[in-house]
């Protein structure tokens, strides 16, 4: 992040004025989803906001993929199939994972063995 673009300063700005709005804070109240989401999405403002076009890069859902997020959050998608995943994020999933999540798993054995492993204690 480059300070001189002051995107995080906008992200700040922008989280605060969400956080007053009526809307944003019934809709909060009503689904905890939408108050944890509610610091993405001044992020999001914050970088459309300051940022061209030409000036980010979109990756594909392999990176920092969203592991159990269905699970988690409710998406309508569910992202259990590890095959091309070359990140993953898991949030809280691990906290207290349910005794047979590895089995939810699509992919090669060695990775899934390897998550296991490292995750699934």
């Amino acid at each position: 992040v480059r300070p001189e673009r002051g995107i995080l300063r906008k992200w700040a700005e922008m989280l605060t004025m969400l956080s007053q709005d009526s809307v944003i804070k019934a809709l909060s109240e009503q689904d905890q989803r939408k108050r944890i989401f509610t610091f993405q999405v001044a992020l999001t403002g914050a970088v459309l906001n300051n940022l061209n076009r030409n000036e980010m890069i979109h990756f594909s859902d392999r990176i920092n993929y969203s592991f159990f997020f269905k699970e988690m959050f409710g998406a309508k998608r569910d992202f259990h199939d590890v095959t091309n995943a070359v990140t993953i994020r898991y949030e809280h999933f691990f906290v207290n994972p349910p005794t047979d999540w590895d089995k939810q798993l699509k992919g090669s054995a060695d990775k899934i063995e390897w998550i296991k492993e490292r995750l699934g204690k």
